[in-house]
């Protein structure tokens, strides 16, 4: 309709392992380690994807369409030799697959600490992703060969296969467009080159618009205390029990947690461990439970202040084997008196909980996004797309991040200035970067068109929709100007 051909490559089993598997849903870890996931996940996988997509008179290729069994058998018994340093840094025909490897890995045991798991196990897994790295490359360049696409475009732009192919379309000079799911409902986040979880940190400042106007202001402002309620997304993986409103009485929450309410309290928001571990320049830490140990050693040392740790609600999410809260209490068995962890499940809100802290301290979180249009000091050891806007204090070693940390009573409520900055940095993060979709139903976590013919995708009928197509067919921004 616009122009293009498209067309749609599927995987119909031909993987040794991919995204779509997880310790959580294999009943038996031998049974994967040693059959793989065809016996249980592919033939649902790719039942879906040939339903959605057979009927329409477009291309579906299938990654078995360039692949060959000898093909996927050289692959497993390369992985086969592999070490699990190996896999982790494997690099094939000038790709680079190691660091999707690694994060597949991570994603399929849902925690960071694979060393606490069987090393037999945790070894066979990387192979199998590893095997399953080394065809995704070989589907890329040979569909890409076929096919001679202009853009390829990929979900989320990570892990196995999703990653691999948008690594080698990018080494084969082919334009890269990755896209995932936002938090607003039926909304959309594309980015150019690569993942989002990238583009977002290395985004111009002149991207993000002329400033607000009131109108704007006001929606934003309207949305985020949405948000403190746990509304106004599409997706809410919260406990519904931490829904509780934002105007929890201060005192309320004081009285619960035992805090003196006349020393200085300051707010620690952690990440899910395992989600998206890519790597990043800046970390001033390995991993984000050594910056929580070092956050905690600190207020250990400072009793005059206190520290309200508020595990990720979104640690809810099936899969997730490492939480946070245990962790602690391993390395803590008796915490600091000043130290104070509010569990993911917990019904305090964690808008509430902030609220009371003079700043907050975060690794990848993007709550920061949330906290700095109030004007609420936030300090960034990681990688949260807040970071590098001039609107947080930001740390790329663990000695600058203790030297903020002895500085913290000095941090000062953002300036008027700053926080304009930062709502409309916001308001570009939220309504501008995600882009509604007119054309999917409201109301419902899964994915459903609202349309009547395809006259309802053609241009004009649908903004956001005209937005992404530009995007992907002309390289224009993927942002969404009402």
């Amino acid at each position: 309709m616009r122009g293009a051909e498209p067309s749609f490559l599927l995987c119909d089993g031909a993987l040794a392992a991919c995204e779509l598997c997880t310790y959580a849903a294999v009943p038996d870890i031998h049974e994967f380690v040693e059959r793989g996931p065809q016996a249980r996940f592919c033939g649902p996988c790719f039942a879906a994807g040939e339903h959605a997509y057979a009927p329409l008179p477009i291309d579906v290729l299938r990654y078995g369409d360039f692949v060959s069994s000898d093909d996927r058998a050289r692959a497993v018994a390369e992985a086969a030799a592999l070490t699990l340093e190996e896999c982790w840094s494997l690099v094939s025909r000038d790709v680079p697959l190691g660091e999707q490897i690694r994060a597949a890995t991570i994603r399929f045991f849902g925690r960071t600490d694979l060393e606490s798991e069987d090393a037999a196990i945790v070894l066979a897994t990387a192979r199998r992703y590893a095997a399953g790295a080394l065809v995704s490359m070989l589907v890329a360049e040979r569909a890409i060969d076929r096919a001679r696409p202009e853009v390829l475009v990929a979900h989320h732009g990570i892990y196995v296969p999703q990653g691999i192919l948008s690594e080698v379309a990018r080494r084969r000079g082919v334009r890269v467009v990755n896209w995932g799911t936002s938090y607003r409902d039926r909304t959309v986040i594309f980015s150019h080159g690569d993942t989002y979880h990238r583009t977002f940190l290395d985004e111009p400042v002149s991207e993000w618009g002329n400033g607000l106007d009131d109108r704007q202001e006001a929606e934003l402002l309207a949305f985020l205390a949405e948000r403190r309620r746990g509304k106004g997304d599409w997706v809410w993986v919260t406990p519904e029990a931490a829904l509780r409103p934002d105007e929890q009485a201060e005192q309320e929450i004081v009285e619960e947690l035992g805090l003196d309410p006349t020393r200085p309290t300051f707010g620690l928001l952690t990440n899910v461990l395992w989600d998206a571990q890519l790597y990043y320049e800046g970390h001033a830490f390995a991993n984000m439970l050594d910056w929580l140990w070092e956050t905690i050693d600190h207020f250990a040392r400072h009793p005059e202040r206190q520290l309200i740790i508020r595990i990720h609600p979104h640690e809810v999410k099936s899969g997730n084997r490492q939480p946070v809260a245990p962790e602690i209490a391993r390395r803590y068995p008796t915490l600091p008196p000043n130290v104070f962890v509010v569990d993911y499940d917990s019904p305090l809100n964690t808008y509430a909980l902030m609220g009371l802290c003079r700043a907050v301290l975060i690794y990848g979180t993007k709550t920061g996004v949330e906290l700095a249009p109030f004007g609420q000091p936030v300090v960034i050891a990681a990688d949260a797309w807040i970071r590098g806007k001039g609107l947080t204090v930001d740390v790329s070693t663990a000695a600058e991040y203790s030297a903020v940390l002895d500085r913290l009573i000095e941090l000062e409520p953002l300036s008027a200035e700053t926080v304009a900055r930062a709502r409309q940095y916001a308001h570009h993060y939220f309504f501008r970067r995600m882009i509604p979709l007119g054309s999917l139903a409201a109301g419902s976590s899964e994915v459903k068109l609202e349309i009547s013919s395809l006259n309802d995708l053609g241009r004009g009928a649908d903004a956001g929709l005209d937005v992404i197509c530009d995007g992907i067919l002309e390289g224009k921004p993927f942002v969404f100007d009402a």
